[in-house]
């Protein structure tokens, strides 16, 4: 199993709509997690990553704490895409 540990930045609902084929969506709800990204030469980075998730509410108080979620990740073309797994939840990850 992947986890993805960072930062709880934000969580927010996209909205539903038709696509350019009119085939109608759905709203979506999403968080936003800061974390740390290891670069070749040693160096840290920090990325953006959004996820789509089925519960937002599991992660109500958790926002500007350091969580763990549970991952899966495809790759569409070039790049890689993240998603929360299906029954993940989020777990503080320095409890205290």
């Amino acid at each position: 199993m992947l986890s993805l540990t960072g930062t709880l930045i934000n969580t927010f609902e996209t909205e539903g709509g038709t696509n350019k084929d009119g085939e109608v969506y759905d709203p979506q709800s999403k968080i936003q997690l800061l974390g740390d990204v290891a670069n070749p030469n040693g160096s840290i980075k920090k990325d953006m990553y959004t996820l789509t998730v089925k519960n937002p509410q599991d992660f109500d108080g958790l926002e500007g704490k350091e969580i763990i979620v549970p991952i899966g990740v495809f790759a569409s073309g070039k790049q890689l895409t993240y998603f929360v797994s299906k029954g993940g939840k989020p777990s503080l990850s320095n409890p205290i």
